[in-house]
């Protein structure tokens, strides 16, 4: 039994819906030391996940809630909806995958408004994050002062991408505020699904045009997987830019693939 099915063993038998739990009582049920990413990042606790440990709470219809890394407490809150162990939902290093999520008919509720509904917390500390990782990657590589044009292109290229990624999750992060201003509207959760919406499609549109030299390089930009997988959380279709994260993640053997891919 691995670590985190211990976890999902001892939800599945709690009689309450709610667990307040500290990550001493955690470690417990595990038998074993949380990583240091789980004090030190409250992104360790997402129910997306970027690893196994989310599933140890959501395939046992559970989600994690409230993370406090000063007290060394989460709040796990029964929603009956349990994950199948099979489902594609993540790669290794957190890329989404799977079908797109689908549109509903207008004047209905899309999946994708209520995923942002439901975890609109979450996302806003999540696209903040990302915002400032790719600010601070523009920073560091515009410190750079390659010679050799290739090198330069390339720097180019990092630049557009990461400014996407700036510009696009400040957008959804201005969007995520007014959701947290009390409840949810329509036409908040739509404003907000529109501006994922839009993200995906540029950095799918992105992906398109520039990926055979992408994924070279952007292994070198961890915004790039964190980024895919959190717009694909919110419920944007991310299947091109999936490719590349898997293409990173794969390895060289997959990056000689989709670049002979590219050529014909």
């Amino acid at each position: 039994m691995g670590k985190y099915d211990r976890l999902t063993t001892y939800l599945l038998r709690r009689p309450d819906k709610i667990w307040h739990a500290t990550f001493e009582e955690i470690e417990s049920v595990l038998r074993s030391r949380l990583p240091p990413s789980a004090r030190l990042y409250k992104l360790w606790w997402w129910n997306g996940g970027q690893g196994r440990q989310s599933y140890g709470w959501r395939n046992a219809g559970w989600r994690a809630e409230g993370v406090d890394l000063k007290s060394e407490e989460v709040t796990f809150r029964k929603i009956g909806e349990r994950v199948k162990a099979d489902a594609p939902l993540l790669i290794e290093h957190g890329g989404p995958v799977g079908p797109a999520v689908p549109e509903a008919p207008v004047g209905q509720t899309t999946v994708a408004e209520l995923r942002i509904e439901q975890d609109h917390e979450q996302l806003l500390a999540l696209a903040k994050s990302l915002a400032q990782i790719a600010k601070f990657e523009i920073d560091r590589i515009g410190r750079e002062r390659p010679n050799d044009p290739e090198t330069i292109a390339s720097i180019e290229k990092q630049r557009d991408l990461l400014l996407l990624f700036a510009v696009g999750f400040d957008k959804i992060a201005a969007a995520l505020e007014a959701l947290a201003t009390g409840r949810p509207t329509k036409p908040m959760l739509n404003l907000a699904t529109r501006a994922v919406k839009s993200v995906g499609e540029q950095i799918n549109k992105w992906w398109q045009e520039n990926g055979s030299e992408a994924v070279d390089w952007g292994a070198r930009l961890p915004v790039f997987a964190a980024g895919v997988a959190a717009l694909g959380w919110a419920g944007a279709n991310m299947t091109v830019a999936t490719t590349a994260v898997a293409a990173i993640v794969g390895g060289s053997k997959v990056v000689a693939v989709l670049k002979k891919g590219k050529r014909r």
